[in-house]
């Protein structure tokens, strides 16, 4: 086959794009796609690519202002060294959106969005598991922050107010229950 044997006529136009088969004509198979060999004026081939401009502007506007702050307040990208991330980003991004469900809007000392606070945890967390960061062994295990219950004595119950003890019911905050 040369370049002057006619090439095959079917096209797939997708979005902006138009496709082309790659054989020639009378090639009697399966149509293979490749790009319009002659791009018009204006062609732009970026389907199936990240649509990063879907990313919402006020929010990351806000997260990128936590970045700074952090960048300030510690050192930049300095969450990646941090012994323990994963618990304590964890631990940090609830300590945020728990504040914003009680009806803090903005956090104390920042003075930037709770949310967008963790969200800043949340993706520093996204980032490490992406990255395959490992974790120190003797890391944080939620299990070393729990008591045992203060009526009945029952080990390892969590540490939240109003979680029922699994062995004698009684509920974290009474005063029966932290009388250890």
């Amino acid at each position: 086959m040369s370049d002057a044997e006619p090439r095959c006529h079917y096209r797939l136009r997708i979005g902006a794009r138009e496709r082309q088969c790659i054989y020639y004509e009378g090639h009697g198979g399966e149509h293979e796609l490749a790009y319009d060999p002659q791009p018009k004026p204006g062609d732009k081939y970026d389907t199936g690519k990240a649509r990063y401009d879907l990313t919402p502007p006020y929010a990351y506007d806000e997260l990128v202002r936590v970045l700074t702050y952090g960048a300030g307040k510690y050192t930049p990208n300095g969450y990646k060294l941090v012994e323990g991330w994963r618990a304590r980003y964890f631990a940090a991004g609830l300590r945020h959106a728990w504040a914003y469900w009680r009806g803090e809007e903005h956090d104390e000392e920042s003075g930037l969005h709770h949310l967008a606070h963790a969200v800043c945890c949340l993706l520093f967390m996204l980032e490490m598991e992406l990255e395959g960061t490992p974790e120190a062994e003797d890391d944080f295990d939620a299990q070393d922050y729990r008591r045992p219950c203060g009526m009945c004595g029952a080990e390892k119950q969590s540490p939240e107010p109003g979680v029922r003890c699994g062995q004698c019911g009684v509920r974290r905050g009474d005063d029966k229950h932290d009388q250890s």
